[in-house]
């Protein structure tokens, strides 16, 4: 609304994280950019790969990372 009121849609865009319906439905309208979409099936996935392979004694790397999504009205 800010940016908006200042006149400054084409200068100025807003990005979320976690890509909620009120940020989709923003994306749809035009008043959002992006969200960025997390993959908690694949992040539970992952934990329990984990965990088996700690229950099997097996070496877990430190970090493992998760791919995010960009959602844009183009990727919706």
């Amino acid at each position: 609304q800010a940016i908006a009121a200042a006149k400054r849609e084409k200068e100025m865009f807003v990005v979320g994280f976690d890509a909620i319906g009120d940020a989709l439905a923003a994306i749809k309208a035009g008043t959002m950019a992006a969200t960025i979409a997390q993959q908690p099936k694949e992040m539970g996935r992952l934990a329990v790969e984990n965990a088996v392979r700690i229950v099997k004694k097996q070496p877990v790397k430190k970090f493992t990372p998760v791919p995010l999504k960009l959602v844009t009205k183009q990727t919706m």
